[in-house]
């Protein structure tokens, strides 16, 4: 029983320090994560890549990754076949799999909610510095939930998680209240 409540309390802890971290991000650390990307958005304006746009086909393809990964998996166990009949229904995903095919359809989700804000960001013509920062910050955020769902770190990918919608929030909010 002792072994079920360390387990417990240390996710917790993963969990609170996880969200400690993104508020810091968001609130405190927005200035320090602006001047340490700056070198990055240099090279970007230097190279004309629209970051914005750039966010948004890296938020795209972040949908799909997991969904390859987990129709790998698959096709190593060789112990299933997908069904191509019934897509959505796929009883054969297991373990690294399922969690494969559960990272991608989050990645569905959150895609529905990052687009119109990135989106609506460019049509409001909001600063752009913070339209880049923040539509980065969460493909970066979700490139770690990617990873922590595959690696099966539930309570830091809860963290993640959040500070990735609470960037995907400063994204409306930015238009808002611009």
């Amino acid at each position: 029983m002792n072994h079920v409540h360390c387990s417990m309390g240390w996710r917790l802890h993963v969990l609170v320090a996880g969200v400690g971290c993104g508020v810091w991000m968001l609130y405190l650390g927005e200035l320090q994560t602006q001047q340490a990307l700056r070198p990055v958005f240099a090279w970007l304006s230097q190279h004309n890549v629209n970051v914005p746009a750039l966010a948004l086909v890296a938020a795209f393809l972040q949908v799909w990754i997991p969904r390859v990964a987990a129709l790998l998996w698959l096709s190593i166990q060789k112990k299933a076949k997908y069904d191509v009949n019934h897509p959505r229904g796929q009883s054969a995903f297991s373990g690294f799999g399922l969690r494969a095919q559960s990272a991608h359809e989050n990645g569905i989700e959150a895609m529905v909610l990052f687009a119109p804000a990135v989106l609506l960001g460019i049509l409001l013509h909001v600063s752009s510095e913070k339209l880049n920062l923040f539509s980065i910050m969460f493909v970066l955020l979700r490139l770690l939930f990617i990873a922590c769902y595959l690696l099966n770190w539930a309570s830091l990918r809860s963290a993640v998680w959040l500070t990735a919608l609470l960037f995907n929030w400063k994204l409306y909010m930015l238009c808002l209240f611009r």
